[in-house]
């Protein structure tokens, strides 16, 4: 095994925080993942027509498949579930510069030195994926994502080199060989996640490092009025059980407690986000390419215009406009860990 210093969770590198305070990179080119030595993610899978919607325009790709390992009947078999949405890679993209930055601020927390593989789950349409290369460039970099539309993007953008693309699910994934794990608001639409943190505790090699970072604004104006309105006489028929009421995710301290059971050294905090946002209804357009993709899902074309208008409205009032534009409050919890012994 190549040597490998390392330092401890919540200490940065020059280089680590050049990159939180810059949040882009240059993008390295990337190609779809066939090595069969890579984790196990539990199923194949092929896209045909890559559609990558950039810039307004559209470009179709060949017929590209990936293969990912065979089925594990013990983890499940489809990267898409039945309750799991349609991603629209070109919305989801809007905000890129407020979007990018947790990555940066929870990566520049990792004390890697030279990992030889590093995977990065819920990876979407896979701009960020490509930095990973350019901090560790000794490194082959995965890009995973439950989403044929965010895979078929990144393919579609990112063909050559050596950041690969495959499609799977959190629930298929094997840390067993990872040097680096990075997941970066993923986790929030797995309910199982705590078990599988635990799991991926114990399947990464002494010296590899676990960092991942999910949403804590569930209670924020934002998504208490999606919920609300989703539940109002008008709406409960058709969007009933849509939204989770259940505690997507942790308090930071039950991530501490329960990576620090498994043997791990933890750093956990919570960063809270100003984003400054243009537009005239800049919220709205924030949470149709994340939060509100499950109602769109369920939705007609008229139902949407018509839940959009009062939902829309109720944001306003939540979120005024002012003179320099809409401060969006984003609440976010960070976990980096290392497993010792290397």
């Amino acid at each position: 095994m190549r040597p490998r210093t390392r330092r401890r969770p919540g200490t940065r590198s020059s280089r680590a925080s050049s990159r939180a305070r810059t949040g882009s990179g240059t993008s390295t080119p990337s190609r779809c993942t066939t090595d069969p030595s890579w984790p196990r993610l539990g199923t194949t899978r092929s896209i045909s027509r890559c559609r990558a919607r950039r810039a307004g325009s559209q470009r179709t790709g060949r017929t590209t498949s990936i293969s990912v390992g065979r089925p594990d009947p013990d983890r499940g078999t489809s990267p898409r579930s039945a309750g799991a949405v349609q991603w629209d890679p070109a919305q989801y993209s809007l905000f890129g510069a407020e979007r990018r930055r947790p990555f940066f601020d929870l990566v520049g927390q990792v004390g890697a030195v030279d990992p030889r593989r590093v995977v990065d789950l819920g990876c979407g349409p896979g701009t960020l994926t490509t930095t990973l290369a350019e901090r560790w460039p000794g490194a082959t970099v995965l890009g995973i994502d439950s989403s044929p539309e965010m895979i078929a993007e990144a393919i579609g953008a990112h063909r050559q080199g050596r950041v690969e693309f495959a499609l799977g699910g959190a629930e298929d994934f094997s840390a067993a060989g990872v040097d680096v794990l990075v997941s970066n608001a993923l986790l929030q639409w797995v309910p199982s996640h705590r078990e599988l943190l635990a799991r991926w505790a114990a399947e990464l090699d002494p010296g590899g490092w676990l960092a991942f970072q999910v949403p804590a604004n569930f209670g924020s104006p934002s998504h208490r009025l999606m919920r609300e309105l989703a539940e109002s006489p008008r709406w409960r028929d058709r969007l009933g059980g849509v939204l989770r009421h259940d505690g997507p995710v942790a308090e930071p301290a039950e991530y501490l407690e329960l990576l620090l059971g498994a043997g791990l050294r933890v750093a956990a905090w919570r960063t809270e986000y100003q984003h400054l946002l243009p537009g005239p209804d800049p919220v709205l357009e924030w949470v149709r390419g994340t939060g509100l993709r499950p109602v769109l899902d369920r939705l007609s074309a008229a139902e949407t215009a018509d839940f959009e208008a009062e939902y829309g409205a109720r944001l306003r009032q939540a979120y005024p406009r002012g003179p320099f534009g809409t401060v969006f409050p984003f609440l976010r919890t960070f976990v980096v860990a290392e497993k010792p012994g290397a």
